[in-house]
């Protein structure tokens, strides 16, 4: 199954869940209710208007209760983004850099298949593209997409647990591609990106971020400083861009003329703007300290919502910096990923063991590495899940994995 897979991934993630006896949603029954207490909706087509009103009211509800004016003061830049024309070749490498996904947008047409006849599309599609580029209008066709809810958390009846996720059709994608490699070239070759800017940059990951988080910290402990950290969540940030205050950020960024018209779709994700509303539920404040320093800061206005210990880009920061939560939770995941090749072991051979603790093991235990505390205790988990993969003996000598 997993040898024949065009998604190799994929079926090793089924075949994990079908024996660790995970249950899966059953899409064809669903049952929603709009609220909590309200009665249950069974008709597909209810549903589907449930979702659809509910998507829609939560975005224009945050609106209206968002009067601010946002504005932008940023010193516009001296250079001019310019779209150059699209070559065959850039269409093809494009079309090589989507994944082999069995879904599709509203045209039906799945990557995999426009993979396959790429050679026969590629110069109808550079010509659509050099006529997007050289008049600043996206394809109003494209802009369209097939929405389906995801469950979040939570109780599955309710439907503000699922978060919209949209398939768009595969030629949107493309040229979002192609558009996204030009925008990067421009922001790179002007050193316009700021360097604390983590997300959505070539070479630079969520690692890098907290580093730099960590470091800014024991900087400020070494010169005596107080340190708090408030840790924000937006709510709804990307659907609550606004496109004004965006093109004015583009324009300002040099991305002016036909750029910025065809730039609103591909640039949302750049964007740090105005008009976002803090979601205060999910908003923490962290008095960090030393040994030497455990008093807090009294005269903090949010001293009642101190915590001692907050999620930070997937990381968990306590207030004295000892790592002790995270590596709590990093431990649950570990073994949880033993157990699941423990439980499929006997089913696969070596190697496709192997593509499995790559898969569920191998990154999370990267992430404690880093850490660079708590060996004995990592060394145990590479003991074990050695053991499990390779199907060796519990007394086995494991010393040479180390070296």
């Amino acid at each position: 199954m997993i040898s024949n897979s065009k998604n190799k991934c994929k079926s090793i993630c089924s075949i994990i869940n079908d024996n660790i006896s995970k249950s899966k949603p059953d899409h064809k029954n669903m049952k929603i209710r709009r609220s909590e207490g309200s009665h249950l909706i069974e008709n597909p087509t209810d549903i589907s208007n449930i979702f659809n009103d509910y998507y829609l009211d939560t975005i224009n509800d945050l609106q209206k209760n968002n009067p601010r004016n946002g504005t932008t003061t940023k010193t516009p830049a001296n250079s001019s983004m310019f779209l150059g024309s699209v070559s065959q070749n850039e269409v093809i490498n494009a079309i090589g850099k989507l994944k082999n996904k069995k879904c599709c947008g509203p045209d039906d047409i799945t990557d995999e298949i426009l993979k396959l006849c790429h050679q026969d599309i590629v110069e109808p599609l550079t010509d659509i593209l050099n006529a997007s580029f050289e008049n600043g209008i996206f394809p109003n066709l494209l802009k369209t997409s097939k929405i389906f809810p995801l469950h979040k958390k939570g109780d599955e009846e309710l439907v503000s647990n699922y978060r919209p996720v949209a398939n768009l059709s595969a030629f949107s994608k493309i040229i979002e591609i192609v558009m996204a490699e030009r925008v990067q070239s421009y922001l790179t070759h002007f050193n316009i990106i700021a360097c604390s800017q983590f997300g959505f940059v070539k070479k630079k990951t969520t690692s890098d971020a907290v580093l730099d988080f960590i470091h800014y910290v024991y900087k400020c402990f070494d010169e005596k400083l107080c340190v708090m950290g408030v840790f924000f969540d937006m709510s709804k940030a990307f659907d609550m861009v606004d496109h004004n205050i965006l093109l004015n950020k583009l324009e300002s960024y040099g991305i002016r003329g036909n750029a910025n018209k065809k730039s609103i779709e591909e640039m949302t994700k750049w964007c740090n703007l105005n008009k976002l509303i803090l979601n205060e539920t999910k908003t923490s404040l962290v008095q960090f300290r030393t040994n030497f320093r455990t008093e807090r800061n009294s005269n903090s206005a949010y001293f009642n919502s101190f915590t001692s210990n907050t999620k930070f880009l997937g990381i968990f920061i306590d207030d004295n910096l000892k790592w002790n939560k995270h590596i709590e939770e990093l431990e649950i995941k570990l073994s949880k990923a033993i157990f699941a090749i423990r439980k499929i072991r006997d089913i696969v051979n070596e190697k496709t063991a192997l593509m499995i603790y790559h898969a569920l093991f191998h990154s999370i235990f990267l992430c404690w590495r880093e850490l660079g505390n708590e060996e004995e205790a990592r060394r145990g988990f590479q003991r074990d899940v050695f053991r499990t993969t390779v199907r060796d003996t519990l007394n086995s000598w494991c010393g040479w994995i180390y070296h």
